[in-house]
Protein backbone atom coordinates (compact mmCIF):
# COMPACT_ATOMS: atom_id res chain seq x y z
CA UNK A 1 0.00 0.00 0.00
CA UNK A 2 1.49 3.36 -1.05
CA UNK A 3 0.54 5.66 1.84
CA UNK A 4 2.35 8.60 0.26
CA UNK A 5 0.09 8.38 -2.81
CA UNK A 6 -3.00 8.16 -0.64
CA UNK A 7 -2.04 11.25 1.35
CA UNK A 8 -1.25 13.11 -1.87
CA UNK A 9 -4.71 12.27 -3.24
CA UNK A 10 -6.31 13.45 -0.02
CA UNK A 11 -4.24 16.60 -0.17
CA UNK A 12 -5.59 17.34 -3.64
CA UNK A 13 -9.13 16.67 -2.42
CA UNK A 14 -8.73 19.41 0.20
CA UNK A 15 -7.10 21.76 -2.34
CA UNK A 16 -3.68 21.56 -0.67
CA UNK A 17 -1.91 21.22 -4.02
CA UNK A 18 0.12 18.51 -5.72
CA UNK A 19 3.45 19.68 -4.32
CA UNK A 20 2.58 18.68 -0.77
CA UNK A 21 3.53 15.15 0.23
CA UNK A 22 3.04 13.28 3.44
CA UNK A 23 5.38 10.80 5.00
CA UNK A 24 3.75 7.93 6.84
CA UNK A 25 4.78 9.14 10.21
CA UNK A 26 3.32 10.88 13.24
CA UNK A 27 3.74 14.30 11.64
CA UNK A 28 1.73 13.26 8.56
CA UNK A 29 -1.06 11.78 10.65
CA UNK A 30 -1.30 14.92 12.79
CA UNK A 31 -1.36 17.14 9.70
CA UNK A 32 -4.10 15.09 8.03
CA UNK A 33 -6.13 15.03 11.22
CA UNK A 34 -5.85 18.81 11.49
CA UNK A 35 -7.09 19.23 7.92
CA UNK A 36 -10.08 17.00 8.50
CA UNK A 37 -10.87 18.85 11.72
CA UNK A 38 -10.70 22.16 9.87
CA UNK A 39 -13.28 20.92 7.38
CA UNK A 40 -15.52 19.76 10.24
CA UNK A 41 -15.21 23.14 11.92
CA UNK A 42 -16.13 24.92 8.68
CA UNK A 43 -19.40 22.97 8.58
CA UNK A 44 -19.97 23.71 12.26
CA UNK A 45 -19.50 27.42 11.55
CA UNK A 46 -22.44 27.25 9.13
CA UNK A 47 -24.76 25.68 11.67
CA UNK A 48 -25.92 28.95 13.33
CA UNK A 49 -26.85 30.39 9.93
CA UNK A 50 -28.76 27.25 8.95
CA UNK A 51 -30.62 27.30 12.26
CA UNK A 52 -31.39 30.99 11.84
CA UNK A 53 -32.80 30.33 8.37
CA UNK A 54 -34.97 27.47 9.63
CA UNK A 55 -36.21 29.50 12.60
CA UNK A 56 -37.16 32.38 10.32
CA UNK A 57 -39.05 29.98 8.05
CA UNK A 58 -40.83 28.50 11.07
CA UNK A 59 -41.80 31.98 12.32
CA UNK A 60 -43.27 32.88 8.92
CA UNK A 61 -45.37 29.72 8.85
CA UNK A 62 -46.57 30.27 12.42
CA UNK A 63 -47.52 33.85 11.60
CA UNK A 64 -49.45 32.68 8.53
CA UNK A 65 -51.37 30.12 10.60
CA UNK A 66 -52.10 32.71 13.29
CA UNK A 67 -53.49 35.12 10.70
CA UNK A 68 -55.81 32.46 9.26
CA UNK A 69 -56.94 31.42 12.75
CA UNK A 70 -57.57 35.01 13.79
CA UNK A 71 -59.50 35.72 10.60
CA UNK A 72 -61.74 32.69 11.10
CA UNK A 73 -62.40 33.72 14.71
CA UNK A 74 -63.34 37.24 13.59
CA UNK A 75 -65.82 35.81 11.09
CA UNK A 76 -67.22 33.54 13.79
CA UNK A 77 -67.65 36.50 16.14
CA UNK A 78 -69.54 38.41 13.42
CA UNK A 79 -71.72 35.36 12.74
CA UNK A 80 -72.76 34.94 16.38
CA UNK A 81 -73.28 38.69 16.83
CA UNK A 82 -75.59 38.84 13.82
CA UNK A 83 -77.48 35.81 15.10
CA UNK A 84 -78.02 37.55 18.45
CA UNK A 85 -75.99 34.97 20.36
CA UNK A 86 -73.96 37.50 22.36
CA UNK A 87 -72.66 34.96 24.89
CA UNK A 88 -70.98 32.96 22.14
CA UNK A 89 -69.74 36.15 20.46
CA UNK A 90 -68.17 37.30 23.74
CA UNK A 91 -66.45 33.94 24.20
CA UNK A 92 -64.92 34.22 20.74
CA UNK A 93 -63.89 37.83 21.48
CA UNK A 94 -62.12 36.66 24.64
CA UNK A 95 -60.15 34.11 22.61
CA UNK A 96 -59.19 36.85 20.15
CA UNK A 97 -57.92 39.03 22.97
CA UNK A 98 -55.57 36.27 24.12
CA UNK A 99 -54.08 35.64 20.68
CA UNK A 100 -50.50 36.74 20.04
CA UNK A 101 -50.31 39.84 17.89
CA UNK A 102 -49.97 39.40 14.16
CA UNK A 103 -49.18 41.90 11.48
CA UNK A 104 -51.32 44.99 11.25
CA UNK A 105 -54.28 44.92 8.88
CA UNK A 106 -53.25 48.33 7.53
CA UNK A 107 -51.73 48.45 4.02
CA UNK A 108 -47.99 47.76 3.99
CA UNK A 109 -45.98 50.92 3.41
CA UNK A 110 -42.32 51.20 2.49
CA UNK A 111 -40.19 54.29 2.18
CA UNK A 112 -41.31 55.05 -1.36
CA UNK A 113 -44.92 53.97 -1.83
CA UNK A 114 -48.06 52.53 -0.29
CA UNK A 115 -48.80 49.15 -1.84
CA UNK A 116 -52.52 48.67 -2.45
CA UNK A 117 -53.61 45.10 -3.03
CA UNK A 118 -56.73 44.37 -5.06
CA UNK A 119 -58.40 40.94 -4.91
CA UNK A 120 -59.67 40.00 -8.39
CA UNK A 121 -62.54 37.61 -9.18
CA UNK A 122 -62.84 36.23 -12.71
CA UNK A 123 -66.13 35.61 -14.51
CA UNK A 124 -68.24 32.45 -14.20
CA UNK A 125 -66.52 29.44 -15.76
CA UNK A 126 -63.35 31.49 -16.03
CA UNK A 127 -59.80 30.95 -14.94
CA UNK A 128 -57.60 33.04 -12.64
CA UNK A 129 -54.47 32.54 -14.76
CA UNK A 130 -56.17 33.63 -17.98
CA UNK A 131 -57.90 36.52 -16.22
CA UNK A 132 -54.48 38.00 -15.41
CA UNK A 133 -53.92 38.57 -19.11
CA UNK A 134 -57.34 40.01 -19.93
CA UNK A 135 -56.76 43.17 -21.98
CA UNK A 136 -58.87 45.30 -19.65
CA UNK A 137 -57.03 43.99 -16.58
CA UNK A 138 -53.67 44.63 -18.26
CA UNK A 139 -54.65 48.23 -19.04
CA UNK A 140 -55.88 48.76 -15.47
CA UNK A 141 -52.61 47.48 -14.02
CA UNK A 142 -50.55 49.64 -16.37
CA UNK A 143 -52.60 52.76 -15.62
CA UNK A 144 -52.55 52.27 -11.85
CA UNK A 145 -48.81 51.64 -11.75
CA UNK A 146 -46.46 49.93 -9.31
CA UNK A 147 -48.29 51.13 -6.24
CA UNK A 148 -50.99 48.51 -6.87
CA UNK A 149 -50.81 44.73 -6.73
CA UNK A 150 -53.49 42.49 -8.26
CA UNK A 151 -54.15 39.14 -6.57
CA UNK A 152 -56.20 36.67 -8.63
CA UNK A 153 -58.48 34.15 -6.94
CA UNK A 154 -59.67 30.90 -8.53
CA UNK A 155 -63.30 29.87 -8.14
CA UNK A 156 -64.15 26.21 -7.39
CA UNK A 157 -66.62 24.00 -9.27
CA UNK A 158 -65.29 24.58 -12.75
CA UNK A 159 -64.67 28.27 -12.21
CA UNK A 160 -68.08 29.09 -10.70
CA UNK A 161 -68.32 31.34 -7.66
CA UNK A 162 -71.96 30.26 -7.41
CA UNK A 163 -73.18 27.01 -8.93
CA UNK A 164 -76.39 27.18 -10.92
CA UNK A 165 -79.61 26.07 -9.15
CA UNK A 166 -80.10 22.29 -9.54
CA UNK A 167 -83.63 22.84 -10.81
CA UNK A 168 -82.60 25.49 -13.33
CA UNK A 169 -82.60 29.27 -13.06
CA UNK A 170 -86.39 29.36 -12.92
CA UNK A 171 -86.20 27.61 -9.53
CA UNK A 172 -83.85 29.70 -7.32
CA UNK A 173 -81.93 28.19 -4.44
CA UNK A 174 -82.81 29.21 -0.88
CA UNK A 175 -79.70 27.96 0.90
CA UNK A 176 -77.89 30.93 2.55
CA UNK A 177 -74.67 28.87 2.52
CA UNK A 178 -74.90 27.94 -1.16
CA UNK A 179 -71.53 29.57 -1.93
CA UNK A 180 -69.68 28.58 1.26
CA UNK A 181 -66.85 26.92 -0.67
CA UNK A 182 -66.11 30.16 -2.53
CA UNK A 183 -66.41 32.17 0.67
CA UNK A 184 -63.81 29.97 2.35
CA UNK A 185 -61.42 30.30 -0.59
CA UNK A 186 -61.54 34.10 -0.42
CA UNK A 187 -61.28 34.10 3.38
CA UNK A 188 -58.08 32.10 3.15
CA UNK A 189 -56.58 34.45 0.56
CA UNK A 190 -57.49 37.52 2.62
CA UNK A 191 -55.98 35.94 5.74
CA UNK A 192 -52.78 34.79 4.05
CA UNK A 193 -52.12 37.62 1.61
CA UNK A 194 -53.96 40.58 3.11
CA UNK A 195 -54.52 43.28 3.97
CA UNK A 196 -56.37 44.30 0.80
CA UNK A 197 -57.28 47.76 -0.43
CA UNK A 198 -59.99 46.65 -2.83
CA UNK A 199 -61.95 43.85 -4.43
CA UNK A 200 -62.63 43.70 -8.17
CA UNK A 201 -64.93 41.39 -10.09
CA UNK A 202 -66.10 40.71 -13.62
CA UNK A 203 -69.48 39.19 -14.58
CA UNK A 204 -70.25 36.45 -12.02
CA UNK A 205 -67.17 37.59 -10.11
CA UNK A 206 -68.79 41.03 -9.82
CA UNK A 207 -72.11 39.45 -8.81
CA UNK A 208 -70.30 37.56 -6.05
CA UNK A 209 -68.84 40.69 -4.45
CA UNK A 210 -71.98 41.71 -2.49
CA UNK A 211 -72.44 38.05 -1.50
CA UNK A 212 -68.95 38.05 0.00
CA UNK A 213 -69.24 41.48 1.60
CA UNK A 214 -72.41 40.35 3.40
CA UNK A 215 -70.42 37.67 5.25
CA UNK A 216 -67.21 39.41 6.29
CA UNK A 217 -66.34 42.19 8.77
CA UNK A 218 -66.72 45.80 7.67
CA UNK A 219 -63.48 47.43 6.65
CA UNK A 220 -62.01 44.33 4.99
CA UNK A 221 -61.93 46.34 1.74
CA UNK A 222 -62.00 50.08 1.09
CA UNK A 223 -63.37 49.87 -2.45
CA UNK A 224 -65.36 47.43 -4.61
CA UNK A 225 -65.05 47.61 -8.41
CA UNK A 226 -67.59 45.64 -10.44
CA UNK A 227 -67.64 45.19 -14.22
CA UNK A 228 -70.59 43.67 -16.09
CA UNK A 229 -72.19 42.29 -12.94
CA UNK A 230 -75.68 41.73 -11.52
CA UNK A 231 -77.40 40.66 -8.33
CA UNK A 232 -77.57 36.82 -8.14
CA UNK A 233 -81.37 36.65 -7.92
CA UNK A 234 -81.36 32.92 -8.76
CA UNK A 235 -79.99 32.37 -5.24
CA UNK A 236 -82.53 33.80 -2.84
CA UNK A 237 -80.71 32.52 0.25
CA UNK A 238 -77.68 34.60 -0.74
CA UNK A 239 -79.88 37.58 -1.62
CA UNK A 240 -81.47 37.46 1.82
CA UNK A 241 -78.03 37.78 3.42
CA UNK A 242 -77.22 40.73 1.18
CA UNK A 243 -80.48 42.44 2.13
CA UNK A 244 -79.83 41.84 5.83
CA UNK A 245 -76.36 43.38 5.74
CA UNK A 246 -76.89 46.18 3.22
CA UNK A 247 -76.50 48.98 2.58
CA UNK A 248 -72.74 48.58 2.69
CA UNK A 249 -71.76 51.99 4.02
CA UNK A 250 -68.06 51.69 4.78
CA UNK A 251 -66.92 50.80 1.29
CA UNK A 252 -66.72 52.85 -1.88
CA UNK A 253 -68.34 51.16 -4.89
CA UNK A 254 -68.00 51.44 -8.66
CA UNK A 255 -70.49 49.61 -10.89
CA UNK A 256 -69.53 49.70 -14.58
CA UNK A 257 -71.93 48.56 -17.29
CA UNK A 258 -71.54 48.43 -21.05
CA UNK A 259 -74.44 49.92 -22.99
CA UNK A 260 -74.50 46.83 -25.24
CA UNK A 261 -74.17 44.37 -22.36
CA UNK A 262 -77.35 42.32 -22.01
CA UNK A 263 -76.06 40.24 -19.09
CA UNK A 264 -75.18 43.01 -16.64
CA UNK A 265 -77.82 44.71 -14.52
CA UNK A 266 -77.69 48.00 -12.66
CA UNK A 267 -79.44 46.34 -9.71
CA UNK A 268 -75.91 45.38 -8.58
CA UNK A 269 -75.53 48.93 -7.27
CA UNK A 270 -78.54 48.68 -4.91
CA UNK A 271 -76.77 47.14 -1.87
CA UNK A 272 -74.23 49.96 -1.74
CA UNK A 273 -74.45 53.38 -0.14
CA UNK A 274 -73.93 56.11 -2.77
CA UNK A 275 -72.31 53.91 -5.44
CA UNK A 276 -70.75 55.33 -8.59
CA UNK A 277 -72.52 53.87 -11.63
CA UNK A 278 -70.73 54.29 -14.96
CA UNK A 279 -72.21 53.42 -18.35
CA UNK A 280 -70.17 53.14 -21.53
CA UNK A 281 -72.64 53.49 -24.38
CA UNK A 282 -70.98 51.32 -27.02
CA UNK A 283 -69.30 48.76 -24.76
CA UNK A 284 -70.30 45.12 -24.38
CA UNK A 285 -69.79 42.43 -21.76
CA UNK A 286 -66.12 42.94 -20.97
CA UNK A 287 -63.72 44.94 -18.81
CA UNK A 288 -63.07 48.27 -20.57
CA UNK A 289 -59.64 48.90 -22.05
CA UNK A 290 -57.71 52.17 -22.08
CA UNK A 291 -59.47 53.20 -25.32
CA UNK A 292 -62.88 53.29 -23.63
CA UNK A 293 -64.10 56.87 -22.98
CA UNK A 294 -64.89 55.98 -19.34
CA UNK A 295 -61.49 54.43 -18.60
CA UNK A 296 -59.92 57.47 -16.92
CA UNK A 297 -63.01 57.87 -14.73
CA UNK A 298 -62.49 54.30 -13.51
CA UNK A 299 -58.82 54.94 -12.71
CA UNK A 300 -59.65 58.14 -10.81
CA UNK A 301 -62.29 56.29 -8.78
CA UNK A 302 -59.92 53.46 -7.84
CA UNK A 303 -57.12 55.85 -6.89
CA UNK A 304 -59.33 58.14 -4.84
CA UNK A 305 -61.08 55.31 -3.03
CA UNK A 306 -64.13 57.52 -2.52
Amino acid sequence: MNWNSIYLAIGRLFAIGPTVTFEFNLKGIITLTALMLAVTVSFADRLPFELERLNAQRDREIEKINKIYKRQLELLEVKYTKAGNLDAANQVAAILDELPSVRSTAPVEDSKTMVRKILCLHGGGGDAKKFQFDSGITDLKNALGKGYEFVFAQAPDGGLWMRDPPGGKSRPTTDPDWASKSINILNEIVAEQGPFYGILGYSQGAAFIPVYLAQIPEGTFQIAVMFGGYLPTTHQGLISKIKTESPFKNISALVWIGGQDFIANENLASPFDKPTVVRSTKAGHFIPSSTDPTFLQIIRKIKSGS
